[in-house]
């Protein structure tokens, strides 16, 4: 959850749309980017308070927070489910500018079932689109080559200053490895799932913390890869698949800047989960989130 007041009622929004449609029904685990005191318990209703965890992202302010260290955050969120030892069948991630218009739950859980070869499910990014073309993830490609070498000076890092990279052992050996089993499992540079929202199964949680890669998020900070692309290698890393849901009928329709259509014909498509709501065209965010709240409501009434 990024900096600012407005992050409070996005989340209490976003909660909302969760517990109307999967009330009772999941685990919230809250990961706070702003250093400081817990700001979201007034946000969580009473019927989530024995549901709810909220952490800080243990990047504590250092990197970029929308980019590797938003990783650094969904890695530390699932390595606080592990810890807890929390049951559950898959773990989806929602931005604070998603929201949820149907149930999603049983549709995930078959779609699981029926692929364990399938580790994560989202909106597979477009490269047909022009803000997501091919030129888009070449500077990643670069720096993908960048740290499979074995040794090798970063002039300027999202963390600040000359940076050493040794891949003989530490963090820069966990990259290597996870980007090396990523290529070797098939990952094709862009290749990801949009971030605003995504679910991975219990068996990619698990094997995701086999590898360290929860225990230890913070090894992302130094480098210039954004979050969905680092979350998608590890899934590849683990030699499972990305699968996309965003269909008629299925869970996802995610974009990277604004809606992938109006609000009403998201609803007529059968999506669940949408990404993002923000101000972006003619959509104004307080506008998309009052004609799904009035939604919510009538359902509620039903």
């Amino acid at each position: 959850m990024g900096p600012g007041e407005r992050e409070v009622e996005r989340v209490r929004d976003l909660v909302e749309s969760l517990e109307t449609f999967e009330g009772g029904n999941y685990h919230l685990v809250l990961v706070d980017d702003q250093p400081g005191p817990a700001r979201f318990n007034r946000a969580v209703p009473d019927t989530v308070r024995d549901r709810f965890t909220e952490i800080k992202n243990p990047r504590n302010g250092r990197g970029s927070g929308w980019a590797a260290g938003c990783a650094v955050a969904v890695l530390a969120g699932l390595h606080e489910l592990t810890k807890r030892a929390l049951p559950f069948e898959f773990a989806v991630k929602l931005d604070t500018d998603a929201l949820v218009i149907r149930p999603f739950s049983q549709a995930l859980s078959r779609q699981f079932a029926s692929h364990p070869e399938v580790g994560m499910i989202g909106t597979i990014r477009d490269p047909s689109l022009p803000e997501r073309g091919d030129e888009t993830v070449r500077p990643l490609g670069r720096a993908l080559d960048k740290l499979l070498k074995q040794f090798t000076v970063w002039r300027a890092t999202k963390c600040g200053g000359v940076t050493v990279q040794i891949a003989f052992w530490g963090r820069f050996r966990l990259i290597r490895d996870t980007i090396r089993h990523a290529f070797i499992n098939g990952f094709r540079v862009g290749e990801h799932c949009y971030g605003g929202g995504y679910a991975l199964s219990h068996a990619c949680v698990r094997a995701l913390h086999a590898r360290s890669l929860l225990a230890r998020p913070c090894v992302w900070l130094p480098t210039p890869l954004v979050e969905d692309m680092i979350v998608s290698m590890c899934v590849k890393s683990v030699d499972l698949a990305l699968q996309d849901g965003s269909g008629r009928e299925e869970p996802f329709a995610i974009r990277f800047r604004g809606l992938p259509d109006r609000p009403e014909n998201l609803l007529a498509r059968g999506h669940s989960i949408i990404h993002s709501v923000k101000d972006f065209g003619d959509l104004k965010e307080a506008d998309v989130r009052a004609y799904f709240r009035r939604r919510r409501h009538r359902e509620v009434a039903v």
